[in-house]
């Protein structure tokens, strides 16, 4: 027999029947239940948790820096088990699946992401992969990219502005752009340089926020932190910042990079 259960639960979406819940999306309201919510995200699990927080006093929520339609299709996804919409706005989806915990709609968009990705496209699907966390798709973009490496090479100036649109994501880039061989050591050591010396002239906070940058690239690719590193020590312009990256460091943090 049929499975019916995501017909007769889409039927609670879509009349609206014994809602207790909206969320406001710009103009849209999308009156919900917080039991369904809470059992398929642990988002909406955590949120409600507490009875007494603002957002369950108020009975609604407004979301900001998402899509009416990207909403419309996570809730689709949650009452129904299956996203319509999917093969339309997969990158939207897929911020909104990463934002609302949603791990197995997040891996379908990244395999629709990754079914037609191209050379020209590679750049901008390597960008979401980074942003949203999604290693199947990164594992896709760099064996594009290795297997089009003269093609990337030639759009080198959009690579790097697809990829360093957000500073946050800067020495994590260059780290993947000497992974891929695209570019020297030396390249991206002065890269690394430039960014982090950009952070430290806008904060206070400086030494704190390129030590915690540091461990993060560490934790993921220790082998290349270790490498883009040692070539920062080995440019004369550059021996200030490995210094003080060693000067915050701890001694078995220095023994293992260097």
């Amino acid at each position: 027999l049929k499975c019916v259960l995501g017909r007769d639960l889409g039927r609670l979406l879509d009349n609206g029947d014994h809602a207790d819940f909206s969320l406001i999306v710009g103009r849209r309201t999308f009156r919900c239940h917080k039991a369904i919510l809470s059992a398929r995200s642990p988002f909406f699990q955590a949120m409600f948790r507490n009875q007494t927080n603002q957002e369950n006093v108020a009975g609604e929520v407004a979301l900001e820096y998402v899509t009416p339609e990207a909403v419309s299709a996570i809730l689709e996804y949650i009452y129904k088990d299956y996203c319509s919409e999917l093969a339309n706005q997969p990158a939207d989806i897929m911020a909104a699946a990463d934002r609302f915990c949603l791990d197995r709609l997040k891996l379908q968009c990244q395999e629709v992401l990754a079914r037609d990705m191209t050379a020209g496209n590679v750049c901008e699907r390597l960008r979401l992969a980074d942003l949203y966390d999604a290693p199947k798709l990164r594992r896709k973009a760099l064996c594009v990219i290795q297997r089009n490496r003269q093609t990337v090479l030639e759009s080198r100036v959009s690579l790097s502005t697809a990829l360093l649109s957000n500073c946050d994501f800067a020495c994590k880039t260059a780290l993947l752009q000497l992974e891929c061989g695209l570019f020297t050591k030396q390249e991206c050591s002065k890269f690394i340089e430039g960014k982090l010396n950009a952070k430290r002239k806008n904060s206070d906070k400086h030494s704190v926020e390129v030590l915690l940058e540091w461990n993060e690239l560490e934790a993921e690719c220790p082998s290349l932190a270790a490498s883009v590193l040692k070539q920062l020590m080995t440019l004369p312009e550059s021996r200030h910042l490995s210094n003080s990256m060693h000067d915050v460091a701890t001694p078995a943090k220095r023994a293992r990079l260097c």
